[in-house]
């Protein structure tokens, strides 16, 4: 990625951790200033002991954190942002343990094994508000809460669209359009918000939709020996073909990222993923 400084593992790894620490505490502030109904107080506790796992990647989150390090925007806006787009990741994995009826997250009891199904979605929903309370607080509020609510659209289109592929017989093109609404969609918000307002802010949207694309499909490859997975990549294509395509993915991604100037934050989310057995081999140039 031309003459972005190298960075070693030991490091990344380090300041990821904390740049988690910063969105846990900017959420937690955010918690502390809010009074909640006792009839939905106890749910939000057990919710909040999910969203606060040590165990939550915080990726989608960390995102905008590394962006404004390199001094591409202020840190005091990107902190919220991250807050925000964590939290529509969550209310979308509370509706998904419903859907498919999982008992665990990250380690805790699901919401859904422990209320009722109708209960959890609504904790779910619940977890949107917060996340528009959050765009409210911003400098380009308006702006924000648009871009936020046309990627949970997406989201949900993306959601329909996998219920579909299930039937089978579906081609990449296909896959490659659910999965950028599915999955890219909040990992948009990652790339783009940090740039909202300005003229890099649609090429940042695409920048981390297309990053989306690629975490969707190893998400894919990891769980290609699961009997549920009908909508999985891994079924309708051989190995060879989607690694050629990934290949060519993710040369699409490192050179919109040289255009945005986010080299070095790619860099450093692709280290702390594959240091996670989480992301292909890819060779960061």
């Amino acid at each position: 990625m031309g003459n972005v400084p190298s960075v070693s593992e030991k490091e990344v790894l380090e300041k990821i951790e904390k740049l988690k620490t910063i969105i846990n505490e900017c959420h937690l502030d955010f918690l502390a200033e809010r009074r909640f109904d006792s009839q939905v107080a106890e749910m939000l506790e057990a919710a909040n002991r999910i969203f606060l796992s040590e165990k939550a990647k915080r990726i989608r989150a960390v995102i905008p954190l590394l962006i404004a390090e390199e001094g591409l925007c202020e840190l005091a806006d990107v902190k919220r942002y991250g807050v925000l787009i964590e939290l529509l990741h969550f209310s979308s994995l509370v509706h998904d343990d419903v859907i498919d009826e999982a008992s665990e997250r990250r380690s805790e009891p699901s919401l859904n094994s422990l209320y009722s199904n109708s209960d959890a979605v609504l904790i779910g929903d619940h977890f949107i508000c917060e996340s528009i309370e959050y765009a409210l607080q911003t400098k380009h509020n308006t702006a924000v809460i648009g871009i936020s609510v046309d990627a949970v659209k997406r989201l949900i289109t993306g959601v329909m669209m996998e219920q579909m592929l299930a039937e089978g017989g579906f081609d990449f093109g296909s896959y490659r359009k659910m999965a950028e609404m599915k999955t890219g969609c909040l990992f948009a918000l990652s790339f783009g918000l940090p740039f909202v307002g300005t003229p890099r802010c649609e090429l940042g949207l695409r920048t981390g939709t297309t990053f989306g694309l690629l975490f969707q499909i190893y998400d894919d490859f990891l769980d290609r020996s699961e009997d549920h997975a009908e909508y999985n990549i891994y079924r309708a294509m051989s190995p060879e073909a989607i690694s050629e395509k990934c290949r060519e993915i993710y040369a699409e991604l490192v050179e919109d990222c040289r255009q945005l100037g986010v080299e070095r934050s790619l860099r450093q989310v692709v280290i702390y993923l594959k240091s996670h057995g989480y992301f292909f081999d890819v060779d960061v140039p």
